[in-house]
């Protein structure tokens, strides 16, 4: 049996005194879309945050390709493979779109791809070719996330990490960030997700994991956990 692209095993983490994960485990297989689900809180972007290397676990392992990554730099994680689109983006508004994307592929194994890349991202995002010139922080939400996932691309991510990517997006916008989504994965990128849109999120998902309070309570295929009648109660409600 193949192993995972990503593995998470035995993971507490937080922060300074507050502890936010216990013992969470979490494997992603390669081609895949895995969703993590849960209420506000529950420590699903702690655990993003500590796969990518913005923080460092307290406990357990997280591996990488076969590699350990626990406590890797951020940016030499990002160098293996692996890019982060975090909750709110984090552009640099000042700059132009294509400046943006021109600093997704600092890793050097990529520098040399640029071009190449940006092609990629523009096959992908065709609204980000018409605003190359335009400043960040003066496109719609949806634009701006579409730039946020174009610049992780950038990078040449074999795992794409996202972190509520509807966030603040209109209904029609959030069904073209998903069918984005969709294109990614099947282009070959595996997707790592964490989004408010439960039922969304479940409906994408070839696997899904809910967290509450730190700690992962289920976890099954999205459409498993989809039909199933507690999660359905706690987080989608009736849906007809």
């Amino acid at each position: 049996m193949k192993p995972p692209l990503l593995e998470v095993r035995g993971l507490d983490a937080g922060y300074g005194d507050t502890q936010a994960l216990w013992d969470v485990s979490v494997a992603v297989a390669e081609g895949s879309v895995v969703s993590l689900v849960g209420a506000n809180g529950a420590g699903k972007s702690t655990l993003l945050k500590t796969v990518s290397g913005l923080l460092k676990p307290q406990r357990g392992q997280v591996w990488f390709r076969g590699r350990s990554i626990a406590g890797m730099a951020p940016q030499a994680i990002v160098a293996t493979g692996l890019s982060h689109v975090p909750e709110g983006r984090g552009l640099f508004t000042r700059m132009t779109v294509l400046e943006n994307l021109q600093l997704g592929a600092y890793p050097g194994q990529v520098r040399g791809r640029t071009e190449e890349s940006l092609a990629r991202v523009f096959e992908l995002f065709p609204r980000l070719r018409e605003r190359t010139r335009q400043q960040a922080g003066l496109m719609s939400g949806g634009e701006q996330q579409m730039l946020a996932i174009g610049r992780a691309v950038m990078a040449c991510p074999s795992l794409l990490i996202l972190d509520e990517p509807s966030m603040g997006l209109g209904p029609l916008v959030v069904e073209e960030v998903f069918g984005l989504i969709r294109r990614l994965n099947d282009s070959g990128v595996t997707i790592l997700l964490v989004e408010q849109n439960i039922q969304r999120a479940l409906q994408i998902a070839d696997r899904a994991f809910v967290l509450q309070t730190g700690r992962v309570v289920m976890q099954g295929t999205g459409r498993e956990l989809l039909a199933d009648p507690d999660i359905r109660k706690a987080y989608i409600g009736s849906l007809g």
